[in-house]
């Protein structure tokens, strides 16, 4: 479970970054259906890094919550709840 709070009417995660898994929790998706979609650039607020050297095809999926919290996917899987 993420902590968080309301901001400006919007319940939000409390950390400014939020990985692939805590966004596929906050709106119950497959974690190939999200990746589809972030493959695509689907997904507002989508930060990559390499992790390790820069020949690395390791990447560090995170999202930024501001952006994320607006889409409008997670909008709608949080009023269903």
């Amino acid at each position: 479970m993420v902590g968080g709070y309301f901001e400006d009417g919007i319940w939000r995660p409390s950390k400014d970054e939020i990985t692939f898994d805590e966004l596929r929790a906050l709106v119950d998706m497959k974690a190939g259906t999200l990746y589809r979609l972030t493959c695509k650039e689907r997904v507002p607020g989508l930060i990559r890094r390499n992790l390790g050297n820069s020949a690395s095809h390791t990447r560090d999926l995170r999202f930024l919550t501001t952006d994320v919290m607006r889409w409008s996917v997670v909008v709608c899987a949080l009023l269903r709840r």
